[in-house]
């Protein structure tokens, strides 16, 4: 926990970059913001870990601002050298806990003169079983200042299918663990395929996450999903490795 505190003050945390492909046409729309954290004491520690560490400690109000800015400045950089995407932020449902939480997104956001709408703001299908009201009233906050809405590992949690009704979503994510045997396991391709179809009866984008060969591509491609990410196309990159990566890919 000091270590991260002084991680944080010091800024030396990294957001690396995944790209997010659209099927149809192979073209990078968007990039998902991934945090980083190379210790000199601890060394490389995964988000499993300092992400929990920063949610008991209260540490994740001032990470998640950190993120936040760091990705809308990112993405102002990349508009101005001519990379129109969409960049997506994570969110923990501990931020939520947040009373100004929408102005507070809005404010940051805004100072980096980077427009809401280029933003996605990605919560866990498990955050929206908290308070729903609260969380509710945030996302609608949210989606009035023009940013949209993401539901992040789709299927792997509880929550009511009424509440894809009643929040705002924009896009539904389809979690890795429905894609890694996408090709051979008849039970991930039929709950795919369903999540796929009620995205599209709901007026939604989905993105599949994790597809790691050509073969799940196409599995997904035959059944309409719009866009993936996944080491098939790039691990996650640093932000100028990710502009060069899309540019030469062009």
């Amino acid at each position: 926990e000091v270590a991260l505190r002084a991680a944080l003050a010091e800024e030396t945390l990294r957001l690396h970059y995944q790209p997010v492909v659209r099927i149809s046409d192979r073209v990078i729309t968007g990039a998902e913001a991934l945090l980083r954290w190379s210790d000199p004491e601890h060394g490389n520690v995964p988000p499993q870990v300092f992400i929990p560490l920063a949610e008991e400690s209260g540490l994740i109000h001032a990470l998640g601002d950190w993120v936040l800015r760091s990705a809308a400045k990112q993405c102002v950089a990349w508009r101005h050298a001519g990379l129109s995407i969409t960049v997506s932020v994570n969110m923990s449902a501990r931020q939520f806990y947040r009373e100004d939480l929408a102005q507070r997104i809005s404010d940051i956001v805004k100072a980096e003169e980077c427009d809401p709408s280029w933003i996605e703001l990605e919560v866990t299908e498990t955050s929206l079983l908290h308070d729903l009201d609260a969380i509710r009233k945030v996302l609608h906050q949210l989606r009035d200042e023009g940013f949209t809405v993401a539901i992040d590992d789709f299927g792997t949690g509880y929550s009511s299918l009424t509440h894809l009704k009643h929040f705002p979503i924009d896009t539904l994510k389809i979690d890795i663990s429905f894609i890694a045997d996408l090709e051979s396991d008849p039970q991930d391709a039929a709950i795919t395929e369903a999540i796929i179809g009620l995205a599209r009866g709901l007026g939604l984008k989905v993105v599949a996450e994790g597809v790691g060969t050509r073969e799940q591509n196409g599995c997904l491609d035959v059944r309409g999903c719009d866009a993936f990410q996944g080491f098939w196309v790039s691990k996650p990159l640093e932000a100028d490795s990710f502009y060069e990566f899309v540019r030469k890919r062009r």
